[in-house]
């Protein structure tokens, strides 16, 4: 129903896309840092669904998600469902393009082989 939030509890990892396709808004309110990298807003980028986080130090929130992409007010993103569509399509993008497995393998090898050469 509009304008209702639903806490689900614990989902098991094969229906998260089902629920991040259902949602309008993906929010992970978090304020500890429980992964090193933001896999599950990756997981909600895929689908297109738009996200707004919190930027936890020390977590991977940063690297995933990028200040006039992801990081909008929640009131903006509830109010403005063109905005709302546009934020998912640049998520979804920025998942495909920056964040998929290929481009992350590629980064991490770079980073392997300047370590190699500057020991």
């Amino acid at each position: 129903m509009a304008g209702e939030m639903h806490l689900l509890g614990h989902i098991a990892d094969g229906d998260l896309p089902n629920y991040f396709e259902a949602c309008d808004i993906f929010c992970t309110p978090a304020t500890l840092r429980f992964e090193a990298y933001g896999l599950v807003m990756a997981g909600a980028m895929v689908t297109g669904t738009p996200i707004v986080v919190t930027d936890v130090a020390g977590s991977g929130t940063p690297s995933v998600n990028i200040d006039g992409v992801a990081d909008l007010a929640l009131a903006r993103l509830l109010a403005d469902g063109d905005l709302r569509q546009r934020k998912g399509i640049a998520s979804r993008l920025r998942n495909q393009t920056q964040l998929n497995a290929e481009q992350m393998t590629q980064r991490v090898l770079t980073l392997y082989r300047q370590m190699h050469h500057s020991a």
